[in-house]
């Protein structure tokens, strides 16, 4: 899987900041707008299933309207009471850092335990709990 990596003079930048935003709104998805890969994130952990079961369930989710996605914005927003008490759920039982899997992941289209860090001016990037090696982030 690549991975795009964005830095803070990137275009793309900004763009990922504003997803994170709606969000983030204090921390936490409970303003009921999230994105997709946070809500598989959320139907991951609720149902205790990998991300590729929480995708198909998110997929059945939006045909029987419990959530709906904004065309504008390409945020998803929930309708749903159910879910609304999933997205809570998920807030009490996790820190903040961590994904739906467990796994302390980045934000927010990296993939699920991919770590990167910058040590002495060089990026270094790896999945949890493995070597970090050092990473070209040159677009």
């Amino acid at each position: 899987m690549s991975t795009t990596i964005y830095p803070k003079h990137h275009p793309k930048y900004d763009e990922e900041k504003r997803k994170l935003a709606y969000v983030q709104n204090g921390g936490s998805p409970s303003d009921q707008t999230l994105t997709n890969h946070m809500l598989v994130r959320i139907i991951g952990h609720s149902a205790k299933v990998d991300e590729e079961e929480a995708r198909k369930m998110m997929s059945k989710m939006y045909q029987e309207k419990a959530i709906r996605l904004c065309q504008k914005s390409g945020i998803f927003v929930v309708e749903d009471k159910e879910m609304k008490r999933m997205i809570e759920n998920y807030e009490n039982e996790l820190p903040e850092h961590r994904c739906g899997f467990g796994m302390e992941c980045l934000w927010p289209e990296w993939p699920c335990g991919w770590m990167l860090e910058l040590k002495s001016g060089v990026w270094m990037g790896g999945m949890q709990g493995e070597e970090m090696k050092p990473i070209n982030l040159d677009l």
